[in-house]
């Protein structure tokens, strides 16, 4: 599979060593997604929802699963006013 958008490698098994790259700074706690890992993915399914991905949010605000844009802005606040 190749990504258009950042050019992702298309082998899976680059396709594999990219996911676990990715995971290791991702905050997002839905390791049960099959897009977990791959940002592209996970930031299409999400914007087709009008959700922000749990990435984008701070450790706290991930936690509690509000992907909405409310969410995100009063978790950007608050990391603000830390």
């Amino acid at each position: 599979m190749s990504c258009n958008t950042c050019q992702a490698p298309e082998t899976a098994e680059e396709r594999i060593c990219r996911r676990e790259k990715n995971e290791q700074g991702c905050t997002c706690t839905e390791f049960g997604c099959k897009q977990h890992g791959y940002c592209c993915e996970c930031i299409a399914k999400h914007r087709g929802r009008g959700q922000i991905p749990g990435c984008l949010f701070s450790e706290e605000g991930e936690k509690l699963h509000d992907r909405s844009l409310e969410a995100f802005l009063e978790d950007v606040k608050r990391r603000q006013q830390a």
